[in-house]
């Protein structure tokens, strides 16, 4: 893997198709991409509140810079629930920094974004149903069934975004989009890798679950709530989990599975102090670039 210091951004929109009748739905994206050189750092609006922690990072990567040569593994990161695309900044930083492109997409109702400078804000009471839902626990595979009659409203969501993301991945390989031109030929689109937090780390097994395109997942403390069982996810997977250790099952029945406990509660939104994520979040970053490295 190539040495990268310099972080770059681009961000534009993309017009997904909605349901039959209905205007195309608008949803923001942004990338964040190895770069050739420094640039004008990017700006955060204050209606995004990033940690102080991402604010000092956002000062080291530069808006619009051209992408080092060459061609690199693509990483759908989901946003955590409820959140801005800037909420997970050190993590990005590490992975643009171990040689991938990460590209992330706003989803509306259940995370925070500008749209034509307008703040779209996710809907609190639906937010709190999700987390409600994501709280049983299913030890073991004979619970699975259990688990998905317990969460209707996370199971709709979860295919949303796997819906989403899956039209936003098929517009950036078109040629005709010409907001994503600086990166298309850089991405190389036969090791894509799908990782989320929470909520959205049942979103990344969703669609290593449901798309050929995906190569590997990566969940920390999801849930896995498909309803098209677990035959078919022969992927790579890694699943980082707290104590509760609600994935040991879905690690012993798929073959290429690694799984990491952690003794403390996971870390997985920007609602912790900065204190508390840099050291948890340090030896997380680890975990995912060895595994990235792995297998790609």
């Amino acid at each position: 893997m190539k040495k990268i210091i310099r972080s770059g951004y681009v961000e534009s929109i993309y017009r997904l198709p909605a349901l039959p009748g209905m205007p195309l739905q608008e949803l923001p994206w942004n990338c964040f991409y190895p770069a050739l050189q420094q640039g004008h750092p990017i700006k955060i609006a204050p209606l995004l509140a990033p940690s102080p922690a991402s604010q000092h990072i956002a000062k080291q990567i530069s808006e619009n810079v051209p992408v080092h040569p060459g061609q690199f593994p693509l990483i759908l990161l989901q946003p955590s629930l409820g959140q801005s695309l800037f909420t997970n900044l050190h993590l990005i930083d590490q992975l643009v920094k171990a040689g991938y492109i990460v590209f992330q997409l706003g989803h509306p109702k259940t995370t925070t974004y500008l749209l034509n400078k307008t703040l779209k804000q996710p809907d609190a009471a639906l937010i709190s149903k999700i987390q409600q839902e994501l709280t049983p626990i299913a030890p073991t595979k004979s619970h699975y069934q259990e688990l998905l009659d317990k969460t209707p409203i996370t199971r709709y969501w979860t295919k949303q975004w796997t819906k989403e993301t899956l039209s936003a991945l098929d517009l950036l390989k078109q040629p005709q989009q010409l907001n994503s031109t600086i990166l298309r030929q850089h991405i190389n689109f036969s090791k894509v890798i799908t990782l989320g937090m929470g909520f959205a780390g049942s979103v990344a097994l969703e669609l290593a679950q449901r798309s050929h395109f995906i190569t590997a997942a990566i969940d920390l403390n999801g849930a896995y709530v498909s309803t098209k069982g677990i035959q078919l996810l022969t992927k790579p997977l890694l699943l980082i989990q707290d104590s509760k250790q609600r994935l040991n099952w879905l690690a012993q029945s798929t073959p290429q599975t690694k799984l990491i406990t952690s003794a403390l509660p996971l870390i997985t939104d920007s609602n912790a102090a900065d204190e508390q994520l840099s050291p948890l979040a340090t030896k997380i970053d680890r975990a995912i670039i060895q595994f990235l490295n792995k297998n790609t």
